[in-house]
């Protein structure tokens, strides 16, 4: 049997032959007698069914529809008496007795439709109660076997075989299942010491880039340092230059008191001088122990990994194992301030200066 759905009753021409056939019956003449009134009636009923609902009847009669749906247009052209009404009624039997094995619920037209075939089968013509008695009895038989030979009946007769083809693919899924597991869970670990490592690695370059700043600032520091050098030799040359060539000697030999009047401006200066350059002088120290310090920080980068899963191994065994670690390379870069002096300490000296010259 093919597995295509059959189609005959919603083949629109079809439906015009079964629509004709159901307006052609008459019920109401005299000449008929009780049986044929009823005969008639259970058809016309039927074939409305038929007609209203024709894709669900092609739909649930595809056993008949294949062994005698070839005689449907013989058997409905054929014309109206009342022996072709009995052969006409038996076609139409076993297609209603399929469709009232195979549908869900009760449908009372059909099943009036064949309880009438039942009841009356005497009165029927001879040649067409075989027929009938064929159609009741062996409908079902032939709906069973197809029931059984179906595709889908086929899957419950192999479930065992089924079961164990599903079990074996279990099997295999679960065997791949766990061997990617095993390839993610190894992607995971390669991933974290990655991670881990450009963590290092960008922590390295901040203070890399600090590290450049840094040495900027020492470079410029040490020019000013030299460039306040040079200053103080300069004046302090300059001093001796003018002391030696502009002195005033009084008439009994002495050093005039007008001329260290006249030092005091360029001593004043070169006291001055020396307060920058000390301030010079201790900030390109401070620059040049940061730099140290961020240098130390660079190197502890270069091998260090894995520094938090190691941190908890080892702290579990003793808390400041990493103590003295941390402290360096999360503590602050710290400029030595200490020795850097105030802005007041110049004029303090100044006015010692001051102090000395009046005395004298």
């Amino acid at each position: 049997m093919s597995e295509t759905q059959l189609k005959l009753f919603s083949v629109p021409e079809n439906k015009e032959l079964i629509k004709r056939v159901r307006d052609s019956l008459d019920i109401e003449s005299p000449d008929l007698n009780v049986f044929a009134k009823s005969r008639n009636s259970y058809l016309i009923n039927l074939l409305n069914e038929i007609y209203e609902s024709s894709e669900a009847w092609d739909e649930l009669c595809q056993v008949n529809i294949e062994y005698i749906g070839r005689h449907f247009e013989r058997n409905v052209k054929r014309p109206i008496n009342k022996s072709e009404l009995d052969l006409l009624y038996s076609y139409f039997l076993r297609f209603a007795c399929e469709f009232y094995l195979s549908a869900a619920g009760l449908n009372h037209p059909v099943y009036e439709f064949i309880a009438f075939a039942k009841k009356e089968l005497g009165s029927f013509d001879e040649s067409e109660q075989d027929s009938i008695e064929y159609a009741i009895s062996f409908t079902p038989i032939m709906v069973t076997k197809r029931i059984i030979s179906g595709h889908e009946l086929q899957h419950i007769f192999q479930f065992e075989e089924v079961t164990k083809h599903a079990e074996n693919l279990k099997e295999t899924w679960d065997k791949e299942i766990k061997d990617k597991q095993d390839k993610v869970n190894l992607l995971q670990t390669a991933l974290e010491k990655q991670k881990t490592g450009y963590n290092f690695v960008g922590l390295h370059k901040g203070f890399n880039q600090l590290s450049t700043e840094k040495d900027k600032e020492k470079k410029w520091s040490f020019r000013w340092v030299l460039l306040l050098g040079v200053a103080i030799l300069a004046l302090i040359g300059f001093e001796f230059y003018y002391a030696s060539t502009r002195i005033e000697v009084t008439s009994l030999g002495t050093v005039a008191t007008n001329n260290y009047f006249r030092l005091i401006p360029m001593f004043s200066g070169v006291i001055v001088l020396l307060y920058f350059f000390r301030i010079a002088l201790i900030n390109y120290k401070s620059v040049k122990s940061q730099i140290l310090q961020i240098e130390l920080r660079k190197t502890l980068c270069q091998f260090i990994q894995n520094y938090s899963d190691y941190s908890k191994e080892i702290k579990a065994k003793d808390k400041e194992a990493l103590a003295k670690f941390e402290n360096i390379i999360f503590s602050g870069i710290v400029a030595d301030e200490g020795n850097i002096p105030s802005t007041f300490d110049g004029l303090d000296q100044l006015t010692k200066l001051a102090k000395t010259i009046k005395s004298k």
